[in-house]
């Protein structure tokens, strides 16, 4: 493993520049330091989209593949901070990908669906070769994980869903957040009050619309299919990890999720939102590792 001299002042000075700067991707970046010459970053075409992934083998190990799929507006590197744990404490190669639209992957066309997705997975796995395959899925890539694991139930060994989005609640005020977005929609073509577009699709929940404009069709795709039928038909041993506090995908949906798949478990971690795996690491990564060595 590559080891970052820290008593070497340059260096010493130059993370702290780093904090300065960018103190939110600060773990990130040091973690970039500790393990590039053992990350593969790479790009590869799968269904005529370049998509973008990192890789980190354990050599002469590899008795599985984790394979991670990002959440909307996110990408890849999401998953950073876990990585060093995961090669430590489990025998898997490990893989996190770009998905297209997001981080340094091709836009899809505006034509693009939930079904597309599933397909760039399913070539992903297949180009590449991997077996034995776990396939993780944040909030958006928990969606994908879903579809993958009806539509191709023997590419994936098990499946972890984290925060994962899906299944449509009853939202009481769904009716009334609609109503307000059509009556105020004409609005915003007036000079004056297209300044407020923003902070008024906040408030009715539309932020991931606003924020990828050019994915806006695909957005709107995507939310409007309900996976919860789909539940009943995954066959693969499932592990849901769920924020104690998530806000945006509801404790409820991991309660149905976990009714309605077969061979699944919940566990549901405390002082943890919809980035639970960053909220609380170190036990999702305990929960994670006892899952995989079940």
């Amino acid at each position: 493993m590559p080891f970052l001299f820290l008593n070497d002042i340059p260096t010493r000075l130059n993370l702290v520049r780093i904090y300065e700067v960018q103190p939110r991707n600060f773990e990130k970046i040091l973690l970039f330091c500790y393990y590039k010459d053992e990350m593969e970053e790479k790009n590869i075409i799968l269904n005529n989209l370049l998509t973008h992934y990192y890789a980190w083998k354990n050599p002469g190990r590899g008795s599985c593949a984790l394979l991670f799929l990002h959440g909307w507006r996110s990408g890849g590197a999401v998953w950073f901070p876990i990585i060093p744990a995961l090669l430590q404490q489990t025998s898997c190669d490990i893989y996190t990908l770009d998905l297209p639209g997001f981080g340094k992957s091709q836009t899809p066309p505006s034509s693009f669906s939930l079904d597309d997705y599933r397909e760039i997975i399913k070539a992903f796995v297949q180009k590449l070769g991997l077996a034995r395959v776990v396939l993780v899925g944040h909030s958006f890539g928990g969606r994908i994980t879903i579809k993958c694991a009806t539509a191709y139930p023997n590419f994936f060994q098990k499946i972890v869903l984290v925060d994962s989005a899906g299944v449509r609640m009853r939202d009481k005020n769904l009716r009334t957040k609609n109503l307000i977005a059509k009556i105020v929609k004409p609005f915003f073509r007036l000079p004056l009050i297209s300044r407020l577009r923003k902070p008024l699709y906040g408030v009715i929940g539309s932020e991931d619309y606003l924020a990828t404009p050019e994915l806006r069709e695909v957005f709107v795709s995507i939310i409007n299919e309900d996976l919860q039928p789909l539940l009943s038909g995954i066959n693969a041993k499932t592990l849901i990890v769920w924020g104690e506090n998530d806000d945006v995908t509801p404790i409820e949906a991991a309660e149905i999720m976990q009714k309605e798949i077969p061979h699944a478990e919940l566990t549901i971690l405390p002082d943890a939102g919809h980035f639970s795996f960053l909220d609380q690491k170190e036990k999702f990564i305990n929960t994670l590792v006892q899952f995989l060595n079940i």
